[in-house]
Order: structure tokens, then sequence, then C-alpha cells
């Protein structure tokens, strides 16, 4: 999509939402980086979790976004010459760049809880951007210190969630059904973190039917979208078991897609990593290919871009 413009309109950053691993990738692009760069970003994180042991997310103390964080920050900071006023017109102040989080206040849910949806779509500097990344990829026990902000050996939580109380307080922090700002928690700062990764509530979060979705996962998808859902036909002609994960979006129940949900919990080797970019670099091939054209939403809610 970047070597053929589809990431700017008339030298305006398309919007771009994620959450978890979605959310560094749309705010990679939102600096300006490339999709080597980025893919480099992935390499070294996954080289210096790796030091921690084979286990990984199964190691007690294991924490990914402790080793994530130091790593997204300089990167994003050499993206933009340190200069966070370039960041902030490039993304328009955020709203250009929504990344997506879990209320833990009102998770989990019994049954489907929309209200556990927020975001975060405006912005200070690059590290509100990095401390959004951080908590939208936390799973407590699995990508971070179950313990969260209150671990007294890793300190990534505990910066992210007091960077992100003091963003609530500045209404950057929104809730995903109605766009309002969240009202400061009336919950001591000193307790536990209010926010966990985005993923938990809402995995594929769209602005509207012209978002196009990308995703490692074969799904079915309301909207149009990037993803490996043709390589998951059943060889023999049997329909392929689905899983609702929500109203917009039915996810193929395959070996493949176990393959890959256990690939983004569980530390893959260098050349898995590469594998999983070249398929994602030749399914938006083949997706552009096979379009007319693309309907790219445009957040200021005018006729949506196309090209």
């Amino acid at each position: 999509m970047q070597e053929r413009g589809l990431l700017t309109s008339e030298q305006s950053l398309v919007p771009l939402t994620g959450v978890s691993a979605g959310a560094l990738v749309a705010a990679s692009i939102a600096v300006g980086m490339d999709a080597d760069d980025g893919m480099e970003t992935v390499l070294s994180i996954a080289r210096k979790a790796r030091q921690a042991g084979r286990l990984m997310a199964l190691q007690p103390g294991f924490s990914l976004v402790d080793v994530m964080e130091a790593e997204v920050r300089e990167r994003l900071y050499k993206a933009v010459d340190g200069d966070n006023e370039k960041f902030l017109r490039r993304i328009d102040y955020g709203r250009n760049l929504r990344i997506g989080l879990t209320d833990r206040r009102v998770w989990p849910p019994v049954g489907p809880n929309p209200r556990a949806m927020c975001y975060v779509d405006q912005y200070r500097d690059v590290d509100d951007v990095v401390a959004a990344c951080v908590l939208s990829s936390y799973i407590p026990g699995v990508t971070g210190p179950a313990l969260g902000n209150k671990h007294l050996h890793h300190h990534a939580i505990l910066r992210a969630a007091g960077r992100l109380q003091e963003m609530v307080r500045h209404g950057c922090v929104k809730q995903g059904l109605t766009g309002e700002p969240l009202r400061p928690s009336d919950v001591s700062s000193d307790l536990r973190e209010l926010y966990w990764d985005g993923g938990l509530v809402n995995a594929f979060p769209i602005f509207d039917t012209n978002t196009v979705i990308i995703t490692p996962i074969a799904a079915d998808f309301v909207n149009e979208s990037i993803n490996p859902s043709i390589e998951y036909r059943n060889k023999k002609g049997f329909p392929i078991r689905k899983w609702q994960a929500n109203p917009t979006t039915k996810v193929h129940m395959t070996a493949a897609n176990a393959h890959t949900f256990r690939s983004l919990v569980l530390n893959p080797d260098e050349e898995n990593l590469q594998l999983f970019f070249a398929k994602g670099y030749d399914n938006g091939v083949a997706f552009l290919d096979q379009k007319s054209h693309v309907e790219i939403f445009v957040c200021n809610h005018q006729q949506p871009y196309t090209t």
C-alpha cells in the first residue's frame, strides 16, 4: 500500500487504527517508517525478547512490553528526528492515528460488552503514543507481568499507566461506542492499571464501512480486508467451521489460524517472522491487483479517498 501511494491523500496521512501489534504497525506508518524498517523493529524486539528464555510468555517474570517499550520509543523518535511537533502535525494531532484499548474495569464481559472498548486519538508527544502502544499490547501474565504496574522488576506498565491517566484527564482517551472522553477514574492511581490489550474486546477495530482491515488471521469480514483467507479453503470441499468473533467478523477455525495465533503470543524464530512478512506482502499485492479501486476512510468525514 505504501508503494502504491495508498496511505496518503493529497499529502495527508490516511487515518490508521490498530490494537496490540496492529497499534505498533499503525504508529510506525504514522511517523513515516517504511515497511522494511518496521520489519527490522519487529526482528530487533524478537531478538531481545528471546534472550529472556525459550519459554517466553510461559516463563514467570517475562515481559515483552518492557522489551518493546525502549525499542519502539527509540525508533519512533528517530523517524521524526526527535521533533514532536513534526510528528503531531503528521498525524493531525491524533485524528489520523487511533489506538484501541480495553477498559479492564468493565472486562471480562458477560457476553459481548462493547462498553469495555476505548481508544486514544489525541497525543501530546511521541511518548503518549508509546504508552498507548504498550498498554494496547499488554495481556497480564502473557505479554507482561501478571501484577501489572505493581510488579517490582518491570516498569513499562507503571510508566504507561501513569501517562494514560494523565491523558484521560486531558480528554485524550475516548469511549469506543460514543466517542466521548472518558472521565478520570475515582480509583487511586497507585492501584492497578486501568487499560489492557485492545484486542481483548475488539481485535479488528474500524472507523466505518470504508475501513480496509489488514490482518494475518483468516476470517470473513463485512469490510474489505487484506488477509490470508484464500489460503485456507478446505481442499476436500467441506465447509470451514467459523467462530462469530463479533457482529461483523467470522474467524476461520483452522489449523493454520491456530498456528498464527500461537505465533502472535509465543515468540517465533526469525525465519517464521520473515515468512509472515512475505505472506503479508503477497496478500496485499493479490488484494490490490483484484480491485479496480480502494476506498479509504478520511477522518474529517468528507468523501472517501478513492484510488
